[in-house]
């Protein structure tokens, strides 16, 4: 994953589980018409973590779901689970990755489980359905009358009138569908004044969060000093302590590059000293593996307290760190010592 890729996956993860009128807005859009008319928002809540909770691994979850009442016909109520998998560039495989998550939380849940992609890059891609997937060009295997549809938005599909007119929260989602074109002048004010007026209502963390990651999307022509206006006419509007940014670069890709380096030459140190006895080759081996492992698990642990560090320095509840990040009590203990 490109370091874009990594910024923009982790900043819209962060906003679609903090604000749920956000996630709202895009669901309505993605959803067959048949479900939406029965769907109770005001029962949505996001629940990853409660499905890590269960036994599902980080790593087999998509990137949000969120739980929801239907109302049924006769009156009744049922929850489902809405699988969200954010996708910032095409992928081929994707209705089959989707078809996974959808899969592995059911099974877990038993309890209906409705995928979706949302698409929030700023290229057209027509997603197919996972029997189109798997069929390939075979035209024989693909009858009209059977769809494996899985519904998608596309963010950069919506006019830029329509997300502006969505609360406060439009100029976010304006945001995210046109970072790497801010190099438009009408465009970047756009956005600013938006900012402005998120400010005004008390909403700090968002533009901050939003500004910092405008800001590391190499190539859209926003650099400090283009942002240095806004700031000295807008960010005396924030209380001080809030004005800290957190930092989307140290991402977990880095963390863990960096940590498979020392736990390889860890790794490789204990190796030679087993390979005196058991034989230099043999050791040699053991030292590499062990060091591959020691890490990958230390680069994880490194990018994840980064990433918290940056959460607590900016003001996040606990609670809304815990749900987003997947940590336990006593970790996020350990972490907030070294503030």
């Amino acid at each position: 994953m490109s370091k874009v890729h990594t910024i923009h996956d982790f900043y819209c993860r962060y906003l679609f589980a903090r604000i749920l009128r956000l996630a709202r807005y895009c669901l309505e859009r993605a959803m067959s018409p048949s479900l939406l008319r029965r769907v109770d928002w005001a029962t949505m809540t996001e629940v990853t973590q409660t499905l890590i909770d269960l036994g599902i691994k980080a790593e087999f979850l998509p990137d949000l779901v969120y739980s929801v009442d239907l109302v049924l016909d006769d009156g009744t109520r049922t929850v489902v689970y809405l699988l969200v998998e954010l996708k910032s560039a095409p992928e081929r495989k994707a209705s089959v990755q989707v078809v996974g998550y959808t899969v592995r939380v059911s099974e877990k849940t038993l309890l209906p489980t409705y995928p979706m992609i949302l698409h929030t890059g700023q290229k057209n891609w027509q997603i197919l359905n996972y029997w189109q997937v798997i069929a390939g060009s075979s035209a024989e295997l693909i009858e009209p009358s059977v769809s494996h549809r899985i519904d998608s938005m596309h963010l950069w599909k919506i006019p830029d009138s329509e997300l502006l007119s969505y609360e406060n929260y439009g100029v976010i989602l304006l945001l995210i569908k046109h970072v790497r074109n801010l190099h438009d002048e009408k465009m970047l004010r756009t956005i600013l004044d938006g900012c402005h007026k998120l400010i005004a209502i008390g909403k700090d963390l968002e533009v901050i969060w939003s500004i910092e990651y405008a800001l590391e999307v190499e190539g859209n022509g926003v650099t400090t000093k283009r942002l240095q206006e806004f700031e000295e006419t807008y960010f005396s509007k924030i209380p001080k302590e809030n004005r800290i940014m957190p930092k989307f670069t140290m991402s977990t890709d880095v963390a863990e590059q960096r940590g498979l380096k020392r736990g390889l030459e860890q790794g490789l140190e204990q190796g030679l000293e087993q390979g005196r006895e058991q034989g230099r080759e043999q050791g040699l081996e053991q030292g590499r593996e062990q060091g591959r492992e020691q890490g990958r698990e230390q680069g994880r642990e490194q990018g994840r307290e980064q990433i918290v560090l940056a959460m607590l320095r900016s003001k996040m509840s606990e609670q809304e760190i815990l749900k987003i990040v997947g940590l336990s009590s006593s970790e996020l203990a350990k972490i907030k010592k070294k503030l």
